[in-house]
């Protein structure tokens, strides 16, 4: 999260480091998915092989709160998923 009036950091790379990282450190070739918020503004962000897409922002404070949270569930059920397919074979 960054304020809505602080413009001098970005979000977007900081988090596409932390998810190539994850990617780097999990070496599969699944994709990883990422979110970050400035002010009231969410941007969604998936990471496949090399290439990554950002959405347009959905704004909290309007009827985009309806997209942000389909978004937010669908995130979840993909870890959920994926948490229970770890537990079935680990040792």
């Amino acid at each position: 999260f960054k304020p809505e009036a602080r413009l001098d950091t970005d979000p977007a790379g900081q988090l596409l480091a932390e998810m190539i990282a994850a990617q780097v450190i999990n070496d599969d070739k699944k994709p990883i998915f990422g979110c970050y918020l400035i002010g009231r503004n969410w941007f969604f962000v998936v990471l496949e092989g090399n290439e990554y897409k950002i959405s347009d922002a959905f704004v909290a404070t309007q009827d985009d709160i309806f997209q942000i949270f389909k978004s937010s569930e669908r995130s979840k059920n993909i870890l959920q998923k994926e948490s229970k397919m770890l537990k079935k074979t680990s040792f």
